[in-house]
């Protein structure tokens, strides 16, 4: 069953691919990894793709984002269960040669979770990693392995609670490391169990005004889960900081 690009598949997978580390990766809160390698394919081929995480993935099929899942591989306990997802990679690809890479960052498996004062790091792990194959038919044509490489992403710095910070300055980066194997027991994947996350109509501010600061204030009206959309102009190495609220102030409070 196909929801959207993201194929429901309650099958058991025989896992050939093998959980892999990037070794461009330097530990919770540093700039963010991603693992590639490249696959071939026949003209009419429909491959699909199945992938899950430690830590949070985006795949990128031809510099192309997969799907529209957000948090995946989702909420989990990681030592008992991860979920895993399948996407019909049809239209990303080409006849010949395709890249794949799977964007990756710390999520809940190793950033900082619970508050400051008592901020629990690498709770499940200190190793962000992928696992990933390619079927077409059912057969595996490409599998996360020693082969594959990793390299460091635009994204500096990123943690559930932390937010993240973008470098738009780093953006296209090539390959500059390697991957390892890590022991892993494929028995913990299971079929992703419920809906994905995903965007929800945008919701547009109800008021706006600028503080003495010199910072513009955006009311929602509401509490939410959720990011800011916008366009920005500016000279390199200029920066944009916004920050989210539960409480707008002394005289506003939801």
């Amino acid at each position: 069953m196909l929801l959207g690009d993201r194929v429901r598949d309650n099958t058991k997978t025989s896992w050939v691919g093998q959980m892999i580390a990037p070794l461009t990766d330097a530990g919770e809160g540093s700039q963010a990894s991603f693992v590639s390698t490249t696959f071939s394919l026949e003209e009419g081929a429909r491959p699909v793709l199945h992938v899950s995480a430690q830590g949070l993935y985006v795949a990128h099929v031809n510099g192309v984002r997969v799907g529209t899942d957000l948090l995946t591989p989702s909420w989990t306990c990681y030592d008992d269960r991860i979920g895993w997802q399948s996407y019909d990679l049809s239209q990303y690809v080409v006849p010949g040669e395709n890249r794949i890479s799977i964007w990756l960052a710390d999520g809940w498996y190793r950033s900082q979770i619970m508050w400051s004062t008592s901020g629990i790091l690498n709770c499940w792990g200190d190793r962000i990693a992928a696992i990933a194959q390619i079927e077409v038919d059912g057969r595996v044509i490409a599998a996360t392995g020693a082969d594959w490489t990793s390299g460091l992403l635009p994204v500096t710095r990123s943690g559930i609670y932390y937010g993240e910070d973008y470098d738009a300055r780093l953006e296209g980066a090539e390959a500059s490391g390697g991957v390892e194997v890590l022991a892993f027991d494929t028995g913990l994947l299971v079929p992703h169990e419920t809906a994905a996350v995903r965007e929800l109509e945008p919701l547009p501010p109800i008021e706006v005004w600028r503080e003495k600061s010199g910072a513009t204030v955006y009311d929602f009206g509401q509490n939410l889960a959720g990011y800011l959309r916008f366009t920005v102009e500016g000279e390199a190495g200029a920066r944009v900081r916004i920050e989210h609220s539960e409480v707008l102030g002394p005289e506003r409070f939801f």
